[in-house]
């Protein structure tokens, strides 16, 4: 689905989602219903969330396989705005914005997460991109139990 502003010179602005975003959007300024074709993200499961109660969510990572995200369309066409309103609703501090929120504009290469949301953006008719760009807060190792390891001898 391609979506024009229909107030001329009004900037077409979506989030992409995923993860607890798209069942509990709370205050987000987006409509109920998300569009399930969102270009393709690098997430994985890598960031402990819930002040300390345990909860791991999704971030965007590099190395992590691509999936297929979600978006909606911004009920508001000002960017600060957008960017506020995910922002409250991540709960990210202030001066953490600028590292936290990603911002794609158009003209814009695609972050080395999000692959094609240059061209996805531009297909969709979209002047802007906003999402969470939280990073991981723990570091995955995984270690094979000692009965399921070679054994050299």
């Amino acid at each position: 689905m391609t979506f024009v502003s229909t107030i001329t010179d009004m900037p077409v602005i979506a989030c992409l989602g995923w993860g607890s975003l798209i069942w509990n959007p709370k205050q987000l300024l987006v409509p109920a219903s998300w569009e399930p074709d969102g270009p393709q993200v690098r997430v994985e499961f890598l960031r402990k969330s819930d002040k300390g109660r345990g909860r791991v969510t999704l971030v965007l990572d590099a190395s992590a396989e691509l999936v297929t995200s979600m978006w909606a369309l911004m009920t508001t066409t000002d960017l600060p705005a957008a960017i506020e309103s995910l922002r409250a609703r991540e709960i990210i501090p202030v001066s953490n914005v600028e590292r936290d929120i990603g911002v794609w504009r158009g003209g814009d290469g695609s972050p080395p997460s999000i692959p094609d949301l240059s061209e996805w953006a531009r297909r969709k008719s979209l002047d802007a991109v906003v999402y969470t760009n939280l990073g991981r807060n723990f570091i995955t190792t995984f270690v094979l139990p000692a009965w399921m390891r070679l054994s050299a001898t």
